[in-house]
């Protein structure tokens, strides 16, 4: 009981975080992705995590920033009800991407954003336009903080789920970058941020939500994407390397 109400003392501390560093996120994000005409017939779509809509007030900050800064709209944002499942969600996903055009896109998945994008690429078709996606702080194998939610995509979360073991039951598709914090209070155990076959990334000292707002973030994800072939990417072996 002790290390129940901890850990709800934890999250909330977490998520109080969290509003002071989104103004960050946005800042540090943008540069990253912004070069002129670098991805021109490319978009980003960042997919956010469980807790992120009931913590930003008013419409899309991230794109109103996005948009502020660069003069540009290909950072775009895809909102979601984390009562549905994750499966209903990734429908829904596929159908924002077709509204906005047939291009290929670059996801980058937060949290429970994450396990959408994975699902969406993997059991939807979603390879056709999507070669490379970013995870951040995704609970690939679970965590057990999600039994303390309730809803549908929550109870998804949890170590051992159906939704879990199907998702992770053949190799990926596609080339992931999987950022993980090695102070993620909210991913319990914290080798099931860790995806195999995925790039992965370890951020030290940062826990959930800030590993958001973390430079080095944002400095592997333009590095992932920018690169037209991944062959020489494995060159940052002190930061990245595939998960044997």
């Amino acid at each position: 009981m002790a290390n129940l109400k901890n850990l709800v003392q934890n999250t909330k501390c977490s998520l109080d975080a969290l509003t002071d560093e989104i103004h960050h996120f946005s800042v540090e994000l943008i540069p990253y992705f912004c070069e002129e005409d670098k991805f021109k017939d490319h978009a980003f779509v960042f997919v956010h995590g469980y807790f992120f809509l009931g913590i930003i007030s008013g419409k899309n900050q991230l794109q109103r920033n996005h948009e502020k800064i660069t003069r540009r709209k290909d950072l775009l944002m895809f909102e979601y009800d984390v009562v549905k499942p994750i499966e209903q969600i990734c429908e829904e996903f596929g159908k924002f991407l077709k509204e906005n055009g047939d291009r290929e896109y670059h996801p980058i998945g937060f949290s429970l954003g994450g396990l959408i994008v994975r699902n969406y690429v993997e059991n939807l078709g979603g390879n056709a336009n999507i070669k490379r996606a970013a995870l951040v702080a995704t609970p690939n194998y679970g965590t057990r903080s999600a039994y303390l939610s309730h809803t549908k995509s929550g109870k998804q979360m949890r170590p051992g789920s159906k939704f879990l073991k199907n998702l992770n039951s053949k190799p990926l598709s596609i080339d992931y970058l999987n950022i993980w914090a090695d102070r993620d209070e909210l991913i319990i155990p914290n080798k099931n941020a860790i995806l195999k076959g995925a790039y992965n990334a370890r951020i030290v000292d940062k826990m959930h939500l800030s590993v958001l707002v973390c430079k080095r973030t944002y400095k592997l994800l333009n590095d992932f994407f920018e690169r037209p072939t991944l062959q020489e990417y494995p060159k940052v072996q002190e930061l990245v390397k595939p998960l044997a």
